[in-house]
């Protein structure tokens, strides 16, 4: 789910065009599909590469070694793997493709990104945007 919240742009009526938004989420969306989603940051798992083939996983504090092959993976800036990580990850980048000054250019004053784990279980996140200097 994306939503913005901004003005309704004199000129073409829109926020923004939605086919836009659309565009950059298929995109973001094809960049982690058919991948393990490893989180970098996670302070209970340490990665470590192997010949440039491996992914290995070592859970903190039971050692548990799994061990993946490094082109089913994509390592992410995040602690964990749950919805209210991939939110926050899914809009800094939604901002990032789209561009800040885009969005302030088009008087968006947020964008939201909610991630859906099964129905009745969603997390958002809602990045603020500052308005254009």
């Amino acid at each position: 789910m994306v939503q913005v919240k901004g003005n309704i742009n004199t000129d073409d009526s829109y926020v923004i065009d939605f086919g836009e938004i659309k565009i950059y989420i298929r995109q973001l969306c094809r960049t982690l599909d058919e991948h393990f989603l490893v989180p970098e940051l996670s302070s209970s798992i340490k990665i470590k590469i192997i010949d440039n083939k491996q992914l290995e996983m070592l859970t903190i504090p039971e050692n548990h070694l799994f061990s993946f092959p490094i082109q089913d993976c994509l390592c992410l800036p995040i602690r964990a793997s749950t919805v209210e990580e991939l939110s926050i990850y899914f809009t800094e980048q939604l901002v990032k493709l789209i561009s800040l000054q885009r969005l302030q250019e088009r008087k968006i004053t947020e964008l939201t990104v909610g991630i859906t784990e099964t129905p009745g279980q969603q997390a958002r996140y809602t990045y603020q945007i500052p308005p254009l200097m």
